[in-house]
């Protein structure tokens, strides 16, 4: 639904984790078009997949929606960042998007609170 996909429409199915100075950073749960991006394998997906999908493919990619959310781990997830269910979390979940308007990448990334941190620079706005 989250990438305007037809029903039975095949996608891969991604789960990763990231790590920032040897520490667990975030759990990544990827969902791509297969009819967009036709081939993944662990190589690719053990590297930068948009750089793969930039220079291999050459899809040129465009523009992203974000939506964050900040609630508390659910068992499953917190046992991927070694964290109790309960614990405090920020959830990012974005939509990539082609420069011709095709999503082709939903992704769900959950922050370990402990190690994580983020950066907004603003330039004579103010949020």
């Amino acid at each position: 639904e989250n990438l305007g996909s037809a029903p039975g429409e095949m996608v891969y199915a991604i789960k990763r984790i990231r790590y920032i100075d040897g520490n667990i950073m975030c759990l990544e749960e990827s969902y791509y078009r297969q009819t967009i991006v036709p081939y993944l394998n662990r190589e690719i997906v053990e590297q930068s997949i948009f750089e793969y999908l930039e220079t291999a493919l050459g899809l040129n990619i465009g523009f992203s929606d974000m939506y964050m959310h900040v609630g508390k781990l659910p068992d499953a997830v917190a046992t991927h960042l070694e964290l109790t269910a309960g614990d405090p979390a920020l959830t990012v979940e974005t939509i990539f998007h082609l420069t011709n308007g095709r999503p082709f990448d939903y992704s769900v990334i959950t922050y370990h609170y402990e190690h994580s941190q983020f950066v907004v620079q603003a330039n004579g706005l103010y949020l």
